[in-house]
């Protein structure tokens, strides 16, 4: 195992796969390890899993974190940081001195894109994250088609594929049998700023007003706060008012263990994903300048996926796909599931053999991060 000593500072909560599988990938090779994050994301991934790791708690704003730990970070031959949303402003006497600093990005055209408008409230941030930027030697992005997006951009630094989730356990293809449901499942937090919900809905308004005695039922596998989603909320409780409950919420927090449950027993997986999003006056996109959950949850439980015919999921994973280009395409789809014109059982085999191959994408890449590291 490498003397070298490598600390990884990981501030936000919904990222905590990624910190375990890193943190999993790092005990393997390095003696010397220290884990900068939250109590939160620790607790989420506390032992077995963190063995012989130095976890140093900080729950401040990311420029506090940086500042209050400066010295601690600098002591370590090897620095990975995750990207933040932060006041970079406050960040601008920070000096990274380790050998091999690399940055964990998930919005490729925020942190690559020249802002050149000089009056725009935005520019300051830019200005300093562009400074901040500049400190590291090289990248990671969470998913291969991310990479090959930072490689077109001007940026000279080194890039790195290392996933976001991964599950190496063993998943047969089961039988289908004749269910009482058909389950079709959206995960995340219910919000119509991140997905088409409306759209999606009066389509299922539509179908199950033409199809009474539906088995289809979609389970929208997130937390929905009926004050600020009002109109998505009211138009779930008509559907299910006239349609026997055919969609599912939650009013609460998912955790962990029903999430997985719910995504592991469901047939089908589906993407209402708005494609486009703008923060700070940069767009991304989801699949090429950003990643979306659904390419992992795709991979990681060998399911096939519903999916609008713009979005890009991982490389190589089209076989397990049904695309639509528009929501009345999607009338015709769930009719199609509906009547077994679709099979099931092809696509989830396809997922199962794309997710075979994948991981041995993910082995590959480790080894070419881990050399890079280790020289």
């Amino acid at each position: 195992m490498e003397d070298k000593s490598i600390i990884l500072i990981g501030q936000t909560v919904n990222h905590h796969t990624l910190y375990q599988n890193m943190l999993l990938f790092l005990q393997e090779h390095f003696t010397v390890i220290t884990f900068l994050s939250r109590d939160k994301i620790v607790n989420e991934i506390a032992p077995p899993v963190l063995k012989n790791i130095n976890i140093i708690i900080d729950n401040s704003l990311i420029y506090d974190v940086f500042k209050k730990n400066i010295d601690l970070i600098n002591s370590h031959h090897i620095l990975i940081s995750d990207e933040y949303n932060s006041a970079y402003l406050y960040l601008r006497k920070i000096k990274f001195l380790n050998k091999k600093k690399l940055i964990i990005l998930h919005n490729i055209n925020r942190w690559t894109k020249l802002n050149t408008n000089i009056f725009s409230k935005n520019f300051i941030d830019w200005f300093f994250r562009n400074k901040l930027f500049s400190q590291f030697n090289s990248v990671i992005a969470i998913a291969p088609n991310v990479v090959e997006h930072y490689k077109k951009t001007k940026s000279n630094k080194k890039a790195f594929f290392f996933s976001f989730d991964e599950d190496n356990k063993k998943i047969e293809l089961k039988k289908q049998l004749n269910k009482a449901e058909i389950n079709i499942v959206i995960p995340g937090v219910i919000s119509s700023k991140r997905r088409n919900y409306i759209e999606l809905l009066n389509i299922l308004k539509k179908y199950y007003e033409q199809n009474k005695n539906s088995k289809i039922i979609f389970k929208f596998l997130g937390r929905i706060e009926k004050d600020k989603e009002l109109n998505v909320f009211n138009l779930i409780e008509e559907i299910n008012n006239k349609y026997n409950n055919k969609i599912h919420y939650w009013k609460k927090f998912v955790p962990t263990a029903e999430f997985d449950n719910e995504i592991e027993t469901s047939d089908f997986v589906f993407s209402n994903i708005v494609l486009e999003t703008t923060a700070r006056g940069i767009k991304e996109f989801y699949g090429i300048s950003k990643e979306s959950g659904i390419s992992f949850i795709a991979y990681k439980y060998a399911k096939p996926v519903i999916v609008p015919t713009q979005q890009n999921i991982l490389t190589g994973f089209d076989s397990q796909l049904i695309k639509f280009n528009n929501y009345n395409e999607l009338f015709t789809i769930l009719a199609k599931i509906e009547n077994l014109e679709i099979n099931i059982n092809s696509l989830k085999q396809n997922a199962i053999n794309n997710r075979e191959e994948f991981n041995k994408l993910i082995s590959k890449e480790k080894q070419n991060l881990l050399e890079y590291l280790i020289n």
